[in-house]
Parts: C-alpha cells; sequence; structure tokens
C-alpha cells in the first residue's frame, strides 16, 4: 500500500511540474502582461501621455 502511494505521489508532483511550465509557456505566449495592461488602462495612459508629450514638443495637435 506505501508503495502505491509513494508512486502516487511522485506521478502527482511530476504532473504538477508539468502544470507549472506549461502555465509559464502560455503566459508568455498569449502575452498575458499585454492583456492585464489593456484591461487596466495603463496602455492607453501611455499613449496619452506621448501624444500629449508630442503635441507639446511640436505644436501639432493630433486631434485636428
Amino acid at each position: 500500500m506505501v508503495e502505491i502511494i509513494e508512486k502516487l505521489s511522485l506521478i502527482a508532483f511530476i504532473a504538477a511540474g508539468v502544470c507549472a511550465l506549461l502555465a509559464i509557456f502560455l503566459w508568455f505566449h498569449f502575452r498575458i502582461l499585454s492583456v492585464v495592461n489593456d484591461l487596466s488602462g495603463k496602455t492607453a495612459k501611455k499613449a496619452i501621455a506621448k501624444i500629449r508629450e508630442k503635441n507639446t514638443k511640436t505644436g501639432d495637435k493630433s486631434y485636428r
């Protein structure tokens, strides 16, 4: 009985490691950080800041 539990434990640890590696791969493959930034509005804030900086430097208004 102990041998069966040890084997199941080893299989569970290996499966957990594989799942962790898969989660890390999918995080980078689907670029989850950019999705989080889009949903939180961080990307839009950076874009607006760049437009405002461009407007103050050149005087050209991009909304015309």
